[in-house]
């Protein structure tokens, strides 16, 4: 255990040095390449641990604009062309508004479910993670990525596997009651007809509004909650470069703790 704590100061002194600078600490301090690496997945582990625990607790994403999920763009042009349309923004008010509230939450709560999916994917990849691709993550060399190095690593490793274990979950999702006693589908369902009866109606030969083009919701949302995901990665690979102290600290208390 000292040996471990000992290779992940070892990773924090390093985190801005070049391969020659950590070559000659390695050297002084007798401690194995495979440890400082070691230490290297430990602050990853917790990092991607620590963004699957953001967007999968509630309002993960509802309230955060950064990955918060919004209308498809098709849905969202469709209505901003009702909204300009002479009449339209009272139509809108009327009848669509309320929906389109309750079904971008309902995007939403569909993606904090599926989210606990991610954490042993991470894992995995961690887990399978070569010295030559570590050194080049921690060295920002990955893929050329600089210090997005770790998030780009984890998007090539994992984005398919979780598009494969997401799906199935945002599909159950789907058709969950998660906003009062309707479904993101059912809500889907009725923001289509209710648009679609304004686009068939007399008042449509003034608006020139087009239908809504049918949408693949579930393949839509897993996309957007994956996005949502590797932002969340990102920031915590930022903030471990920055300051890997806090990541260190949750390291000590795990394994002196007892």
């Amino acid at each position: 255990m000292i040996r471990s704590f000992i290779s992940f100061v070892i990773f924090i002194l390093c985190m801005s040095c070049n391969v020659s600078s950590w070559q000659s600490i390695l050297d002084d301090s007798q401690i194995t390449e495979s440890e400082v690496i070691e230490g290297l997945k430990t602050a990853l582990r917790i990092g991607s641990e620590t963004a699957v625990r953001i967007t999968s607790q509630k309002d993960g994403y509802f309230r955060d604009e950064a990955i918060k999920i919004l209308l498809p763009e098709e849905a969202n042009n469709a209505l901003l062309s009702l909204r300009e349309a002479p009449g339209g923004e009272r139509l809108y008010q009327a009848t669509i508004e309320p929906i389109v509230e309750d079904l971008i939450e309902a995007l939403n709560r569909s993606a904090e479910d599926a989210a606990t999916e991610a954490a042993p994917i991470f894992k995995n990849a961690l887990s399978q993670m070569t010295i030559q691709e570590a050194w080049a993550i921690l060295n920002g060399d990955y893929k050329n990525s600089g210090n997005r190095s770790a998030t780009i690593y984890f998007k090539d490793k994992t984005y398919q596997a979780l598009s494969n274990l997401f799906q199935p979950k945002i599909d159950q999702s789907l058709d969950k009651s998660l906003v009062g006693n309707i479904s993101t589908n059912d809500l889907w369902n009725k923001f289509v007809r209710s648009y679609d009866t304004i686009a068939r109606s007399p008042a449509n030969l003034l608006m020139q509004l087009k239908p809504i083009q049918e949408r693949d919701l579930s393949n839509y949302v897993t996309h957007k909650a994956l996005d949502g995901l590797f932002i969340k990665v990102a920031e915590e690979e930022t903030k471990i470069r920055k300051d890997p102290y806090p990541y260190a600290n949750q390291i000590l208390v795990k394994v002196f703790g007892k």
